[in-house]
């Protein structure tokens, strides 16, 4: 059965959005370019990719957010192929070849993956 967006929301929190971000195929997105396609400042874009869950971001935020990310929750064939890939032990090697791994996104991934410990 298709989740639902709620029970989508709360398995891909804005950090892993945010890691997910990227060009078809190519490098991630830069905060520039989500925040150039979302219409939101940086700082806010850098804030909501922060976040490990969507707690205190109103609908209107979330929606551009994701839009920017280019995730959508309601596209399903999206969603599964987002979902093969978190299945099969990621290697995130599009975040690795960036020149900003060691200083943003390794430890983004180290905060993703803290949060999502039981």
């Amino acid at each position: 059965m298709k989740p639902t967006f709620w029970e989508r929301s709360q398995r891909t929190p804005p950090i892993l959005v945010r890691l997910l971000a990227r060009h078809p195929n190519g490098p991630p997105l830069t905060e520039e370019e989500i925040s150039q396609a979302s219409g939101l400042p940086v700082h806010e874009i850098f804030c909501i990719g922060q976040s490990t869950d969507w707690s205190g971001i109103d609908l209107p935020k979330m929606r551009r957010f994701l839009v920017a990310c280019r995730i959508d929750f309601e596209n399903f064939t999206q969603m599964k192929r987002v979902d093969s890939y978190l299945r099969m032990k990621p290697t995130w090697k599009y975040l690795r070849m960036s020149p900003i791994w060691k200083t943003f996104y390794e430890p983004l991934m180290i905060r993703y993956r803290k949060s999502i410990r039981p």
